[in-house]
């Protein structure tokens, strides 16, 4: 379920549907992928400081095709083609209030309210999820469609977990958290482990980020540039209203001044008949 190879040396996880087994393989040879399906030849060591078994595997062969390997290619399939990786809303040009489904033991919801900060006028709701373990994409699903569909609601989604195995990550390789995804009433931001992760929640959201901090990058980003354009209509309304009234300013000058030689035209004319007129009275 998990593998880490270290100077030639390979430390990995056996899996079964009810235990683990902790291995290591020492030199070099076939190394296995995550989700593998292998036939392990070795003996087992007993530490008994710390009281810890682990099985030390001489030779590792390729055993058929791995078991979760396929069966997760096969949800793929039947998900992508019920269309629910076409489902990608697109996210709002501001957002007021966001909904963060993530575990909030650990550094990422730290790291990701911190980054969020920086939008003062953005709401952050927090859904706490466990990520991991027995019946975690229950969790995971229930709080997505909560988020989605209460009242007075967030305007998106971040669905968001720290790094850690391929086995880690099982809860947003199912079917119930990936269905609740694409089923969302809200745009998702999923955000599952790091960069090189990529999970079916990933394929169904309307957006992926390589990290949680990077989806909080996001969120900020997007109510940035509303702030900006915002301001700058506002400025380029000051400036219309600024020159429609310097505009209106001179119109008005200009009148004012054709009124004044009209009226001292006028003035001077009648002033004219009337000289005339009292120069015939008298005679």
């Amino acid at each position: 379920s998990e593998i880490t190879v270290s100077a030639g040396n390979a430390f990995f996880t056996l899996r079964d549907d009810s235990s683990l087994l902790r291995c290591v393989r020492f030199g070099g040879g076939f190394t296995p992928k995550s989700g593998d399906t292998v036939l392990a030849i070795g003996s087992v060591e007993y530490y008994a400081k710390g009281g810890r078994v682990t099985f030390r595997a001489r030779e590792i062969k390729p055993y058929g095709e791995g078991e979760i390997a396929r069966a997760l290619a096969e949800l793929k399939t039947k998900l992508e083609s019920e269309g629910l990786f076409a489902n990608r809303p697109v996210l709002p040009k501001f957002i007021k209030k966001i909904a963060v489904v993530t575990s909030t033991e650990g550094a990422v919801i730290h790291d990701m309210t911190s980054i969020l900060k920086r939008c003062p006028y953005l709401d952050v709701m927090v859904y706490p999820v466990r990520v991991q373990g027995e019946g975690s994409e229950t969790d995971v699903a229930g709080a997505v469609t909560r988020a989605s569909t209460e009242r007075n609601g967030c305007d998106a989604i971040i669905l968001a977990r720290g790094g850690g195995s391929e086995a880690d990550l099982a809860a947003f390789n199912t079917e119930v958290s990936a269905r609740a995804v694409a089923g969302s009433a809200k745009p998702v931001v999923s955000a599952i482990g790091h960069e090189t992760n990529y999970t079916l929640c990933d394929f169904c959201a309307g957006v992926r980020a390589g990290t949680p901090s990077i989806a909080a990058e996001i969120v900020c980003r997007i109510n940035e540039n509303f702030v900006t354009r915002f301001t700058e209509l506002i400025e380029k309304a000051k400036d219309a209203v600024k020159n429609k009234f310097r505009s209106d300013a001179d119109n008005v000058g200009r009148l004012t001044r054709k009124i004044e030689l009209r009226s001292e035209s006028l003035y001077y004319k009648r002033l004219g008949e009337i000289s005339d007129l009292t120069a015939r009275a008298k005679n």
